[in-house]
């Protein structure tokens, strides 16, 4: 699901959306990407295969197992968080 409060935020998603397209097209990034501002979300959307064994497609309700430690976290640079204003 997409929800865009304006134009503006529709240029962001759009632009969002064709970056983490261009790492899905050359199997460098395969995940779940949740996109928030306050309440309203801007974008929620699964890339590539959950499975490629199996070809199983990643949505929004893939479950996933997280490794919270430090060296997981260097691994994984899609991983951030922006504060409100920042």
């Amino acid at each position: 699901m997409l929800l865009v409060a304006g134009a503006g935020w529709a240029q962001d998603v759009a632009r969002m959306e064709q970056v983490i397209q261009s790492y899905t097209a050359k199997r460098q990034f395969m995940g779940s990407v949740l996109v928030a501002k306050g309440t309203e979300v801007l974008l929620n959307k699964g890339y590539g295969s959950a499975n490629l064994e199996w070809d199983v497609p990643n949505s929004p309700a893939t479950k996933f197992v997280w490794d919270p430690s430090p060296s997981s976290l260097r691994r994984h640079p899609f991983c951030c968080s922006r504060s409100a204003g920042n």
